[in-house]
C-alpha cells in the first residue's frame, strides 16, 4: 500500500476503527483479517467505520446475527 510511511498511516486508521467497532459489535471467538487497500489513505474514518459494520452483518459476525 505505499512506502512505510502510508502503511503505516493505514495500519494505525484500521486499527482504530477496529478498536472502537469490534468491541461493541463483533462476536466474540473470532479471527477476523483487515486487509488495507490503497483507497484507505483518503476514505474519511466514518465511512471506514461504516464499512467494517456493513461487513460484519455481511458476515453475520456481528452480536446481533
Amino acid at each position: 500500500v505505499g512506502n512505510s510511511v502510508i502503511r503505516n498511516r493505514v495500519r494505525r486508521r484500521l486499527r482504530a476503527v477496529a478498536d472502537e467497532v469490534l468491541v461493541e459489535i463483533a462476536a466474540s471467538g473470532l479471527d477476523l483479517v483487515i486487509i488495507g487497500r490503497m483507497g484507505t489513505i483518503e476514505r474519511p474514518y466514518p465511512a471506514l467505520i461504516k464499512d467494517l459494520k456493513t461487513a460484519l452483518k455481511k458476515l453475520k459476525a456481528n452480536k446481533r446475527a
